[in-house]
């Protein structure tokens, strides 16, 4: 189904996916306009439609063009979707996509440690940088363990 099909009050999709908000929203066709040309010059081949919509008490105009069928990608990371099939084949691919991003970064975190590696090998300044780093945490640790024993003591020394 195309975009420029759609009804008033047709039920549709519309998913937020910004990089700290993930949400999907049922919205309603307000209106949608007749194909016209776009204002830019170099779209004079395409025509684009006003889709008018109502979701999360808001009104909204997407401007899409008019052959759009089933899922657009609009700005700011929204994507626009017509049906209930189409909705959970996209998220579906987004997930798929985060997944594949995890174990990739799962895969960097290996290979950093492999170059670290590599570093202490060719680079007498980071291998004494990285030894530095680890005494110093350990160091860390132990006055926090120090500190944690010490409030222990003060606690019991008050209740008696």
């Amino acid at each position: 189904m195309l975009f420029k099909d759609l009804q008033a009050n047709t039920p549709f999709f519309i998913i937020e996916n910004s990089a700290n908000k993930f949400k999907v929203h049922t919205a309603t066709v307000v209106n949608v306009s007749q194909p016209r040309f776009e204002n830019n010059l170099q779209q004079f081949s395409n025509k684009v439609i006003d889709l008018n919509v109502n979701y999360n008490n808001q009104s909204l105009t997407y401007t899409i063009n008019e052959n759009a069928e089933n899922v657009v990608f609009a700005p700011n990371n929204t994507i626009l979707i017509i049906d209930n099939q189409h909705l959970v084949a996209q998220l579906k691919s987004l997930k798929l996509g985060c997944e594949n991003t995890i174990k990739e970064a799962e895969n960097a975190k290996v290979k950093v440690e492999l170059i670290d590696r590599s570093l202490e090998e060719y680079d007498i300044t980071f291998k004494e940088k990285r030894e530095y780093d680890e005494k110093f945490d350990k160091l860390s640790n132990q006055v926090a363990e120090l500190n944690t024993n010490f409030q222990r003591i003060l606690e019991k020394l008050d209740k008696n």
